[in-house]
């Protein structure tokens, strides 16, 4: 167990870590961006905003108390990545996926998915107002809820390896 603990322990020293940062273009991201993906970095206190996602890919990313405005994720995928309690403003999901993510206690405000789903991802404690969820042509509309995942699994837009 102390061998496991000592390689997790290099293993997170050796990854970049980006602390107290605000990306308000794609400029400043586009810096750790390689062939459209993030991969393996800590962002610490981080803000995001106005930014365009197009077809990124974030793997193995950890956002610690980050906050996300006026983001627009279309074709990303969001790969064993922690998002535990990260903050979502006027952000719009179109056409992603979180795969194998932690997205607990995560608060969504003011957002829009379409077409987005989630699988194998921890959705627990997720808080959301003011969400309009399109699957197939068909609208939700979550004025407040405090059990998004209940609300995405009726929605069939999440999946397990189970469900596979």
């Amino acid at each position: 167990m102390e061998i496991k603990n000592r390689i997790e322990d290099f293993e997170e020293e050796s990854r970049l870590k980006i602390r107290n940062q605000t990306f308000t273009n794609d400029i400043d991201l586009d810096q750790y961006i390689e062939w459209n993906a993030l991969a393996r970095i800590i962002f610490a206190d981080c803000t995001f905003q106005e930014l365009d996602l197009l077809g990124k890919v974030f793997g193995s990313c950890d956002f610690k108390d980050c906050k996300f405005t006026n983001l627009s994720f279309r074709k990303c995928q969001i790969v064993n990545s922690d998002l535990s309690r990260a903050e979502f403003h006027n952000s719009s999901f179109r056409n992603s996926q979180f795969l194998k993510s932690d997205l607990a206690a995560s608060n969504f405000w003011n957002c829009e998915f379409s077409e987005t789903t989630f699988k194998n991802s921890n959705l627990d404690l997720i808080i959301a107002r003011d969400l309009k969820c399109w699957k197939s042509n068909q609208l939700t509309e979550i004025k407040k809820s405090s059990n998004f995942a209940n609300i995405l699994k009726y929605m069939n837009s999440i999946s397990s390896d189970e469900d596979v």
